[in-house]
């Protein structure tokens, strides 16, 4: 992607990504607005300086509403939950961007918001759905209701007020991989920062439990959008002078050691971003899970459930005859969703 060739200098590099720019063909330059277009990331464009690419002021106003709009519906249901006495973590959006996206010209609301991420304990699940049932949110989609089921999420759509056309992901897990993963709730909450003094029953990942999380969600979904491979890079790079020391023996204790070489793997190929510079250790990735890391990425939708039962696999970090229940009950779960 043209795009991606200008995240690898941006935000950091403002010079080299006006160069970049202007060293491209008319015909990249056209299919760098398509990719920016079909990404959200038109007003992050804009934000290069690039003469070429500045926004049309109302698109800036319509992508800042629909920022504001996100933020506040999520710590609108974050406050539903914890005034229920139920603990929460808000992971990924426009919580996430107000953290990531500071590094100047970026703003929080450049990046695309998506659906509104909550986290829960498994114990407190029953109990925040029929939360955010209350709170306005129609329930869409219960795995828990289906006994094969592995998916990691009730999904919700909001059908009134300030809430209307949202879409709202309850977790009880953080991956629908559960082999593969354990980033349980009680310990992330723990180490997790407050989102306010005000509040700490609403918290954020840690840093470290939070490279952790964006890689392996990043590299599950072989990073199909280009704002999470994005997100990847402003975490890698803040804060300034981090302790990244810790990373490697927690993504061991995580499960997540191979889903985050992988990852990093994919983020230096691809944004050509050194992370040693930023005090993260390499881990090498052996040519044949490269191999099929991008053979799974190369596939088209129609080829859904091989992919993912591929990209499964290649992220397991202790392989064992364990593992045939739960692909079985992902490969139906894949199959009913076609």
């Amino acid at each position: 992607m043209v795009l991606e060739h200008l995240l690898a200098f941006f935000p950091e590099a403002p010079d080299r990504v006006r160069a970049s720019v202007e060293a491209l063909s008319a015909e990249e330059r056209s299919r760098l607005r398509q990719e920016a277009n079909r990404q959200g990331f038109e007003s992050l464009l804009a934000a290069t300086g690039v003469p070429e690419f500045a926004a049309a002021p109302p698109l800036a106003r319509v992508e800042r509403f629909q920022f504001t709009r996100h933020r506040h519906a999520t710590l609108d249901l974050a406050r539903h939950l914890t005034d229920a006495g139920i603990d929460v973590l808000l992971i990924k959006g426009s919580v996430l961007a107000d953290r990531l996206y500071v590094m100047p010209p970026l703003e929080s609301w450049m990046r695309p918001p998506g659906d509104i991420d909550l986290f829960v304990s498994p114990s407190a699940l029953d109990r925040a759905v029929e939360v955010l049932r209350g709170a306005g949110l129609e329930l869409v989609d219960d795995p828990r209701v289906r006994r094969s089921s592995v998916k990691h999420s009730v999904d919700f759509r909001g059908i009134d007020g300030r809430l209307a056309g949202l879409f709202v992901e309850l977790h009880a897990h953080l991956s629908h991989s559960p082999w593969r993963e354990n980033l349980e709730f009680e310990a992330l909450f723990e180490r997790g920062e407050a989102l306010t003094t005000e509040n700490p029953c609403q918290r954020v990942l840690d840093p470290i439990d939070e490279l952790i999380f964006l890689a392996s969600h990043g590299v599950g979904h072989r990073f199909e959008h280009v704002k999470w491979l994005f997100d990847l890079k402003l975490r890698a790079m803040q804060p300034q002078g981090f302790d990244w020391s810790p990373l490697w023996p927690r993504a061991e204790a995580c499960r997540s050691a191979r889903a985050l070489a992988l990852a990093l793997w994919t983020l230096e190929q691809r944004l050509s971003i050194d992370l040693t510079a930023y005090g993260i250790e390499r881990r090498r990735v052996s040519r044949i899970r490269r191999t099929l890391y991008d053979t799974a990425r190369s596939m088209d939708s129609s080829w859904s459930a091989p992919r993912g039962l591929l990209t499964c696999l290649l992220l397991v970090d202790e392989p064992s005859l364990s593992l045939v229940k739960p692909l079985t009950a992902l490969a139906l779960d894949k199959l009913r969703s076609r």
